[in-house]
């Protein structure tokens, strides 16, 4: 790439696709409620000019104390799907815009990320690619707990990087004891991402050093191994 000498600007953007072609319904259900339960999070991991961009507009809310967004009574219907009718009927309309582009699910089994800043740097988009095959791994890990088909917080406060990396297995808890290898590299650059883009709109303390710690092995390895 750097060979042809490429360069963007502040009205590009990376947009990753991601085959979902092995997934169900219910497990891409399980994906938007992950998306829209931690939205707030994905775009303080983004600089200004991605997170008020017409092109990747949120499926819930951008920010934590945010209204949700008017996509957001399609999106709660299609959590509480009782059939994949239901499921596709509420969503199948969505502008491709979004920041999760879920068009592509009903035409070619994929879905594509459309948030983060343009860019050539290839460990920054390997890392970002990383994180959310991890997102994705999750909406279908076997052994974590089951995701409930809601989005409940009510307050403005958000999630800590160290809540987030733990409800997606990357780093060692009871709920995901063999976290994947890369969950400390990963852990640290979002930790670093947020607090460059953020500015000061996260309200929960960050984790302590001693919890950051991950362990070798995970079922998501699977996922995170696809980027090297």
């Amino acid at each position: 790439i750097n060979g042809l000498h490429p360069s963007v600007d502040r009205t590009c953007g990376l947009h990753v696709h991601i085959d979902l072609h092995d997934f169900t319904w219910k497990e891409v259900r399980s994906l938007v409620v992950l998306w829209s339960r931690y939205e707030p999070f994905l775009y303080e991991m983004v600089p200004e000019n991605r997170r008020v961009s017409s092109y990747c507009n949120p499926i819930h809310k951008r920010a934590w104390g945010d209204h949700p967004a008017s996509t957001w009574r399609q999106v709660t219907l299609a959590m509480r799907a009782r059939n994949e009718g239901e499921f596709t009927s509420a969503l199948a309309s969505l502008d491709r815009r979004m920041a999760l582009n879920l068009q592509g699910w009903w035409r070619n089994r994929r879905v594509e990320v459309r948030l983060h800043s343009g860019t050539v740097n290839y460990e920054k988009i390997r890392k970002w690619a990383m994180f959310l095959l991890a997102l994705v791994g999750r909406a279908k890990h076997p052994t974590m707990p089951k995701i409930a088909n809601e989005v409940n917080y009510r307050s403005g406060r958000g999630f800590d990087t160290y809540y987030v990396c733990k409800m997606l297995g990357l780093v060692k808890t009871k709920l995901e004891p063999d976290a994947a290898p890369e969950g400390a590299m990963l852990f640290e650059w979002v930790d670093s991402r947020r607090k460059t883009f953020s500015q000061g709109r996260t309200t929960r303390a960050p984790a302590s050093p001693a919890q950051r710690a991950p362990a070798e092995g995970s079922a998501l390895a699977s996922y995170l191994s696809t980027v090297t």
